[in-house]
């Protein structure tokens, strides 16, 4: 569980890194949590942090990663890919 925090962290910095808002993160555990619904237990929840741990963890650090948004390497990707 704590290698996943882990992963939490390093995928904000991937968004940020490739231009992407940190904040669209908490969209994508919503969407786990939104699947899980209390109808299901998935597997990974035996391996995974609480869905509402990892969403609270990520909201408290979400500041200080969001005004590090890289929209230029997002543009400048953009540009260099052609069809």
């Amino acid at each position: 569980q704590d290698q996943e925090i882990t992963a939490d962290q390093q995928a904000i910095a991937t968004l940020i890194a490739t231009g992407y808002d940190p904040a669209e993160f908490l969209n994508l555990l919503d969407v786990l949590k939104s699947a899980d619904s209390g109808k299901k237990v998935f597997t990974w929840k035996k391996t995974h942090p609480d869905l509402d741990a990892r969403i609270k963890l990520v909201k408290a650090n979400l500041g200080s990663f969001a005004a590090k948004t890289n929209k230029q390497a997002r543009q400048k990707r953009f540009k260099a890919w052609k069809l």
